[in-house]
């Protein structure tokens, strides 16, 4: 089992003169700290689903960023990050 895990979220604003504004905001991990392999015998798939799991809901394991770009993208980065949604949205 294969998942992508490319995410993101596209803002569009209206700005001064009626012009149109895309704000991006992007994300490519699972986020969800302590998020357990669900496809281990101690965590099955289907046998499951009826369980809640204790703390899945954040990830200790990833330092704050601080070398990468900050968001929201904007500009023609935002652009990019549409026009990437909509190729794969039609693939």
């Amino acid at each position: 089992m294969f998942t992508h895990h490319q995410k993101c979220v596209l803002v569009d604003t209206q700005t001064v003169g009626n012009h149109r504004k895309i704000n991006a905001f992007v994300g490519g991990i699972d986020l969800c700290d302590g998020r357990y392999e669900y496809d281990t015998p101690e965590h099955r798939l289907l046998r499951d689903l009826d369980t809640v799991f204790k703390d899945d809901f954040h990830n200790p394991t990833f330092p704050p960023g601080t070398k990468a770009p900050r968001q929201p993208f904007e500009g023609p980065a935002a652009y990019d990050v549409l026009i990437n949604f909509e190729q794969r949205w039609r693939k």
